[in-house]
């Protein structure tokens, strides 16, 4: 009698469907500042958390303006990461401050092409095949 109270047990657990072990998912608070358009669209399709201040927010992605300078700086110095997407209105003077180190930008009408640093030991660098990607084309460089 035990045999068959084990078995019919042991069916039961095994027929029983059981949720999956699942991490508790982390929704990343990003600061969004620039025009609507692909880079926001995607932002919001990725089901991010979109705030208006930069002081709240885990990641910042500016899309081709600086809007707060201070603020921003402020965010990124706290732990904020960051995504700054050039466009024409980006100069040197405004592009500093956030990355801590002066630039130079120049518009190029001629298309370049990534190319990675043969020395670099990045994972990131042998992850991504650098070469396949697409021209930069009408676009500040740094």
């Amino acid at each position: 009698m035990q045999r068959i109270a084990v078995i019919l047990v042991a069916c039961g657990l095994i027929l029983i469907p059981g949720q999956p072990a699942r991490a508790q998912e982390q929704v990343l608070i990003v600061y969004y500042a620039g025009p609507d358009g692909s880079v926001k669209t995607a932002l919001q399709l990725a089901k991010f958390n979109l705030v208006e201040t930069p002081a709240r927010s885990d990641v910042i992605v500016l899309n081709g303006t600086i809007p707060d300078p201070q603020s921003i700086t402020a965010a990124l110095q706290t732990g904020a990461g960051g995504l700054l997407i050039l466009g024409p209105e980006i100069t040197p003077e405004k592009a500093a401050p956030l990355l801590g180190f002066a630039v130079q930008l120049a518009h190029h009408e001629n298309a370049i092409s990534l190319e990675t640093n043969e020395s670099a030991q990045d994972g990131i660098i042998s992850d991504v095949l650098w070469s396949s990607a697409p021209p930069c084309m009408s676009s500040p460089c740094c």
